[in-house]
């Protein structure tokens, strides 16, 4: 995963590469070739409180999150690829 820029002021991107998106495809899927839907990603932005601010969720590979009207601060981003039970957690500084 990449998330950018950082600090951030107002655009958060974050990018999900393709070796992530095929970790999260289920061994069924695999095996039987038979997509019937693509991995998806629940993206969750908090604050140091543990906050929820933000949440997303994708099948694509690129997702952003408007910080503009948040207070500069300390957030954390987590990403869940539905396969593991704990998440990709990154540190956010927002600086205005």
């Amino acid at each position: 995963m990449v998330v950018y820029p950082n600090p951030t002021s107002d655009i958060l991107n974050i990018e999900i590469d393709i070796e992530a998106i095929a970790q999260a495809e289920s061994p069924e899927q695999t095996a039987t070739d038979a997509k019937t839907t693509d991995p998806y990603f629940v993206l969750r932005l908090y604050d140091g409180q543990g906050n929820l601010l933000r949440q997303s969720t994708t099948q694509g590979s690129k997702v952003q999150f408007n910080v503009s009207n948040l207070p500069n601060g300390i957030y954390y981003l987590h990403i869940y690829d539905g396969v593991s039970e704990k998440p990709e957690i990154h540190q956010i500084l927002v600086e205005h």
